[in-house]
């Protein structure tokens, strides 16, 4: 899942949700199984709430009163994924108040557990820890109130991300570590063994600067600020988009080669496909040995290659083409390119965009999104995917069993489809969950 949760409201902004419902992750005060048109969450409508995450079968929303405050609802009853003390479903908003003494700026929701980041840089999670050791607390016993991870209390933590089974946070040095199960390698030590507290992904130099992290089933995504690739873990169905037909797991992180021509801007993930926003590195190349970073505005050194000398590959972009203005070894001034989204992974419901049901091993342009449209940001749910525009519009496509998706019936889509019943507010964020998703 793309379990980093989505920001962007402002004052009393409104939470809408769809889809599953069984475990009452909706948030609507209703029994109902499922609803497949997007409902107002109407216990958060005054509660400025500022950001939410989607678990499995749980849901997070963070309101900006009190220095941050969380809210959880739905799947609890099992091993307290909500962190209010008890295994007591929840089918309405409820403070989370073992949470209220600190200022809480990032949630994220995974398989019954969940994770929350301090204003501070200090990670607390709490709910299934059983057998993976996912929650980073030294064990794997479950919790059923926040808990502090000691093993990150020196490191001052800057992003989060709650998958499946396995964990990654980001430190503000741009350093990753990685906790949880680790039977395909999705923690990238070079093994298969699990890990109960947080280890340092030591195949990924601060240097990167990698800020962006996801987590699917069972493998990981990152990238940072030279627009870089990485991913490792399961990949039975090439979902980590390393080559065409490639479907060998990988213990430790590999670049997705595809990104030597493109830049990438966000990445997420969902159960065993995911989402990019990249853009072509512009073309116009810089010095030799360099290429475009910034989001196609710097001139870098290429980093270190350890395979053929530099050639194809790089020749793309660490070459000034002709009639290239700048300076061949300093800042490019280049027009800004719009991001393109890029999907790879496994498509039996469509989930890609791509217009059939055919597995991807190598990330492709979803083509069928408006080529007007300004894209904000991608979530992916475990057989489905949302994205939405900086004009507040969302598109969505997949498996649609209970009506995720949003339109209003159960008819799975396998191209980008407006959710037209969110057409007359302005959404900004979305974030969804294994069969649900939530709208900001």
């Amino acid at each position: 899942l793309q379990l980093v949760s989505g920001g962007g409201g402002g004052s009393n902004s409104i939470v809408y949700s769809v889809g599953f419902n069984r475990m009452g992750q909706l948030g609507v005060d209703s029994a109902d199984d499922s609803r497949s048109t997007p409902t107002m969450i109407e216990l958060l409508s005054t509660l400025s709430i500022a950001k939410i995450s989607c678990g499995y079968y749980h849901s997070l929303a963070l309101s900006s009163a009190a220095g941050g405050l969380v809210y959880g609802f739905g799947g609890n009853e099992l091993y307290g994924a909500l962190g209010l003390g008890d295994t007591v479903l929840r089918r309405t908003p409820t403070l989370v108040t073992l949470l209220s003494s600190v200022s809480i700026i990032e949630m994220s929701g995974g398989f019954e557990s969940s994770m929350v980041l301090t204003v501070d840089g200090l990670v607390y999670s709490f709910g299934m820890n059983e057998g993976d050791g996912k929650l980073g607390v030294g064990d794997t016993n479950n919790r059923y109130t926040p808990t502090f991870i000691t093993g990150l209390s020196t490191t001052s933590i800057t992003g989060i991300c709650l998958g499946h089974t396995h964990a990654l946070v980001v430190s503000s040095e741009g350093w990753v570590y990685a906790f949880g199960d680790n039977n395909n390698g999705g923690l990238g030590l070079g093994d298969r063994v699990n890990r109960a507290t947080p280890t340092l992904v030591s195949g990924l130099s601060s240097s990167l600067g990698i800020t962006q992290i996801a987590v699917g089933y069972a493998f990981s995504r990152v990238a940072g600020a030279g627009g870089w690739l990485h991913s490792w873990g399961g990949n039975n169905l090439g979902h980590l988009g390393l080559a065409e037909g490639d479907t060998v797991d990988r213990l430790t992180p590999s670049i997705v080669p595809l990104m030597f021509s493109m830049s990438v801007g966000k990445v997420s993930a969902g159960g065993k496909h995911s989402l990019t926003l990249a853009r072509p590195r512009a073309g116009a190349g810089c010095g030799s040995g360099q290429y475009l970073s910034g989001g196609g505005t710097t001139c870098v050194a290429c980093p270190a290659h350890s395979g053929p000398a530099y050639g194809s590959v790089y020749a793309p972009f660490c070459t000034c083409n002709a009639g290239y203005s700048g300076p061949s070894n300093g800042p490019c001034v280049v027009p800004p390119v719009a991001w393109n989204v890029l999907s790879v992974g496994q498509n039996g419901d469509g989930q890609l965009g791509l217009d059939g049901t055919e597995d991807r091993s190598t990330p492709t342009l979803v083509s069928l999104l408006p080529s007007s449209l300004s894209i904000a940001s991608t979530s992916e749910g475990y057989y489905d995917a949302v994205v939405l525009s900086n004009a507040g519009h969302v598109y969505s496509f997949g498996l649609n069993q209970y009506g995720g998706l949003g339109h209003g019936d159960t008819a799975a889509r396998s191209t980008p489809t407006m959710v037209t019943l969110l057409s007359s507010v302005s959404i900004a964020a979305i974030a969804a969950g294994k069969f649900h998703t939530l709208a900001l």
